[in-house]
């Protein structure tokens, strides 16, 4: 049974655009102002795999680049054919509704036979100049890969329909992991205040991506401004390295509901310039009204309550 959760906005970093943004699995679709997506997954080196090409009912679709650093997968398709329409379909709560020709719907993705889950969809796809793809899509695994313990070279099955046309898509990806300095931590460390409390359960870091999966529990502390009309979202997680300068996060999700008292969380950054002698976990909650509209400072941005009793310092041995 697929969970749906309701979300306010979710946050890329960096240039506005207007996108969308789908995270097959769970339900969660965004349709809204997005940031273009500024993780070094993204600004990797790694090689595209070669082009693989099909062409039905006069619309082709071409697997364009391929990147696997053993945390993240990324795969973009091309589109051709068809110019008028975006890859994704505007979002509707009518699933009966008949699309025009053209969109790039239910991605399927399987590894070893196994079919992934959980997918990040988007048509928010960039080249290195930064310049918007128009007609790309880019699909994205950023959870379960550490844990299946792939190796460095595998095939991926990758299904994907076209609306208009009755017969889906299928390739056989090569999938080529080109970063061979990942470190993979599981400190199990925990930190509490008051009724709520956190546990780092892993650090993965390499040269193309830091993920970090948390657990945490209990109530969330509230300040004197989250009161009345205000109140805390759920608990966040900024990193930082020793000398204290964050590390940006690949994107945040603010939901239009309470906090829930228990989340288990698999967190995207970029990666550390260097390899850190430690990382510093720094909890913070944003301040939202009755209709889920997180406060603004006098530059526009989100006000961050931070925690300084949650904060963790988590030594990383070489």
């Amino acid at each position: 049974m697929k969970q749906y959760i309701k979300v306010k906005r979710i946050i890329f970093k960096s240039a506005i655009l207007a996108s969308v943004t789908m995270i097959m699995g769970t339900g969660v679709t965004i349709s809204d102002t997005a940031w273009q997506i500024q993780a070094a997954a993204a600004q990797s080196t790694a090689p595209a795999a070669s082009a693989s090409s099909l062409t039905r009912d006069g619309v082709t679709l071409t697997v364009k680049k391929v990147k696997y650093d053993g945390i993240r997968l990324t795969v973009q398709i091309e589109r051709k054919g068809i110019n008028k329409i975006s890859t994704m379909p505007p979002f509707s709560k009518d699933k009966s509704r008949k699309l025009e020709k053209g969109y790039l719907i239910d991605p399927q993705i399987s590894i070893n036979g196994e079919k992934i889950s959980l997918l990040r969809v988007s048509n928010a796809v960039f080249d290195e100049n930064k310049k918007m793809l128009d007609n790309t899509l880019e699909i994205a695994i950023d959870k379960g890969l550490s844990e299946k313990n792939l190796p460095d070279s595998f095939e991926m099955a990758l299904k994907i329909n076209v609306s208009g046309i009755k017969e889906p898509f299928s390739f056989k990806v090569p999938v080529q992991n080109t970063v061979k300095d990942k470190l993979v931590l599981k400190p199990e460390k925990t930190q509490s205040s008051g009724d709520f409390s956190y546990t780092v359960k892993q650090i993965e870091l390499s040269s193309a991506n830091t993920r970090i999966i948390i657990d945490s529990n209990g109530k969330v502390p509230s300040t004197s401004k989250q009161t009345g009309n205000w109140s805390a979202t759920k608990m966040y997680y900024d990193i930082a390295d020793p000398q204290g300068k964050l590390i940006a996060q690949e994107l945040m999700g603010i939901y239009n509901k309470a906090p829930a008292l228990n989340y288990h969380e698999v967190e995207m950054y970029a990666p550390f310039a260097t390899r850190p002698s430690s990382i510093t976990i720094r909890p913070y909650t944003l301040t939202v009204n009755k209709k889920w509209t997180p406060m603004k400072d006098a530059r526009g941005k989100e006000v961050k309550t931070y925690h300084k009793d949650l904060e963790m310092v988590i030594p990383l041995s070489n």
